[in-house]
């Protein structure tokens, strides 16, 4: 391996902190005077090999480093806590202190570092400076800033980190990250040949999470498993929630997997179902279903509706459609009614198996629940078998099948097939589908029924008016009820199928008018594109019907346009030609009269003279 140039200073071990954490000691150059620290991971610019990170910028020029704990006292200076009551002696203040420390209690260890330094005349030492490091675990008081500074007053004091000080810092550190902090203590670790204990491990896994280091953490967390260290389950759970906030739902996934395979089954409820939770939510298959598996399928907990609905979609989504069934059994165990959009899920399960037949039968059983199909709930047999016509015609045997069952078919179930052939631009087929339905539906079709036959009518090259007509006369036979789309779709078939005979457009307008069905603003402008060069007058209704959507305003400019562009042009239709024509003789005969009564003034001129 080629041997390293020149020196590696601080910022280049911090960008490559992997690198230089595999060759910790033929790198390493020790301190040769005392640091301070910066505590916002800010490097300074400056000359010198080592890290120098002034402390004044912590809290501005007047910042005092001595004055490191809450409200500004420091160990060396500390006024008369005046503590009422007992006084305990100096070996139960330490052991009180000890105890205070390790729980994180800020203010319990202020007062008896007051009580050691000014009542039993302590000096600073490693024993004081340990206890004060480990009070900034208090996750609302502590911060790096302290941290910081009791590092830089040890220093100045000439005390110098031992093992505990250096493991105390990491473990404040861990609740307020500062990367560049951490890894200083940590290459004094390594400078002074200290090993980092297995709390030590996860304090550093635990500070880089929380500096939202995931890579290098889990990288770290490689090295601790290899080394044979015990990971505790609480660092599991950090991994886990920090990898399901990134989305990172596969690491998230092989550490379960580890903790589970390895006999350690004491992840935490919480955590199981955290997990599962942000693993349907983002629609991960397979953290999904195996948290399910382990969780929710023996027993151990009953997820609720809103959890249970992001599994069944992420199924749905998959088409795992063991694991929707599984979920909508649990579901119809409650005294929560069976939603509609519940049935949809598991149908969209089945289809993106490839299961058909359970599909249309699912939406057959729909029919006799509270909540019968619609149109809506049949969208994704729609999509799925518009792919081909083959897919259309299995769909349509099978409702054949379960007709002769005795199922009851509802029409939304060939409404679909209808919408497949018209998306196919098979006019013919859907037709032909049209005269089965009054065989396997006994309800007989439905408007939808027919908007999407005169769709088809008006789809088709050329245009079949006579198709649109005889569906009609059917319409109104079954007494089926028109809405405006019918309405709309009928004056565009008949616009694009008559040359320049808009009459049945305009008896088919009229008649919605009268019944107040609007026609869309696309339709009324096809009616102006048509009208206005047959001058026709008619068009000027237009506007008013066009107010309904508020585009009032478009149809009337879009009428101006065209009437004066078409004024020059000779009219189109027969009826319009005639009309010139009258309009031409009539001018010739005033022409004549005039020229006449001019001739008999000059006459009567020419006498008086």
């Amino acid at each position: 391996m080629p041997q390293l140039r020149g020196g590696t200073d601080a910022l280049w071990r911090a960008l490559c902190p992997l690198f230089y954490r595999t060759y910790p000691r033929k790198f390493h150059t020790p301190l040769r005077k005392p640091p301070t620290f910066q505590c916002r991971s800010v490097v300074s610019q400056r000359t010198q090999d080592e890290i120098e990170i002034s402390s004044k910028s912590l809290q501005g020029e007047d910042y005092n480093i001595r004055k490191h704990l809450y409200q500004g006292v420091s160990i060396r200076e500390q006024p008369s806590p005046g503590h009422p009551g007992y006084q305990p002696n100096k070996d139960e203040a330490y052991e009180i202190l000890r105890r205070a420390s390790q729980s994180g209690d800020y203010f319990q260890v202020q007062k008896l570092l007051a009580l050691l330094i000014q009542q039993h005349n302590e000096k600073p030492n490693l024993r004081l400076y340990r206890a004060a490091l480990l009070a900034n675990t208090d996750p609302q008081h502590g911060s790096a800033a302290n941290v910081s500074s009791l590092l830089e007053e040890m220093l100045e004091e000439g005390l110098i980190w031992d093992s505990g000080v250096c493991h105390a810092a990491i473990k404040a550190l861990a609740i307020h990250p500062n990367y560049l902090l951490r890894w200083h203590v940590l290459e004094e670790l390594r400078g002074r040949w200290f090993n980092l204990s297995d709390e030590g491990w996860h304090d550093v896994i635990a500070g880089l999470l929380k500096d939202k280091q995931i890579e290098i953490a889990f990288d770290t967390l490689d090295i601790v498993q290899r080394e044979g260290i015990r990971v505790q389950r609480w660092l599991y759970d950090i991994f886990i929630y920090n990898l399901c906030d990134a989305c990172e739902f596969d690491a998230a996934l092989s550490i379960m997997r580890h903790c589970v395979d390895n006999g350690d089954l004491g992840i935490s409820g919480t955590t199981w179902a955290y997990f599962l939770d942000a693993a349907s939510r983002e629609y991960h298959l397979e953290a999904t279903e195996y948290a399910y598996r382990k969780r929710v399928e023996p027993g151990y907990w009953n997820p609720p509706s809103g959890v249970c609905l992001n599994i069944l979609n992420t199924a749905a989504r998959h088409g795992h459609y063991r694991l929707a069934t599984d979920v909508f059994r649990v579901l119809t165990k409650r005294s929560q009614t069976i939603q509609t959009y519940h049935h949809e899920a598991i149908i969209e399960a089945y289809l993106n198996g490839g299961d058909l037949l359970t599909a249309l039968t699912l939406v057959v059983l729909m029919d006799k629940s509270e909540t019968p199909p619609t149109e809506d709930s049949t969208r994704e047999i729609y999509k799925y078998i518009r792919k081909s016509p083959e897919l259309c015609s299995a769909a349509l045997e099978h409702l054949k099948a379960l007709k002769t069952e005795k199922r009851h078919v509802p029409a939304v179930g060939i409404n679909c097939i209808i919408d497949a052939y018209v998306h196919l631009n098979d006019l013919k087929s859907a037709v032909d589908t049209y005269k089965i339905l009054h065989m396997v539906c006994p309800t007989g079709p439905t408007t939808h029924t027919f908007n999407s036959l005169f769709r088809a009518c008006r789809d088709a090259v050329p245009p079949r008016k006579d198709q649109a007509m005889f569906l009609a006369s059917e319409m109104v036979a079954l007494k089926v009820r028109p809405n405006a789309l019918t309405y709309d779709r009928l004056i565009l078939v008949c616009i694009m199928a008559d040359g320049d005979d808009m009459e049945d457009a305009w008896r088919y307008y009229d008649e919605a008018v009268e019944m107040q069905l609007w026609p869309r603003i696309g339709t009324l402008m096809a009616l102006a594109r048509k009208g206005c060069p047959l001058r026709d007058r008619r068009v000027w209704g237009l506007p008013k019907a066009a107010e309904i959507e508020g585009k009032k305003d478009v149809i009337k400019d879009l009428l101006n346009e065209l009437w004066v562009k078409d004024r020059d042009k000779p009219p189109k239709s027969d009826v319009a030609a005639r009309k010139v024509e009258s309009d031409v003789a009539v001018r010739e005969v005033e022409s004549d009269v005039a020229a006449r009564e001019v001739k008999s003034d000059v006459a009567l001129r020419k006498i008086r003279c």
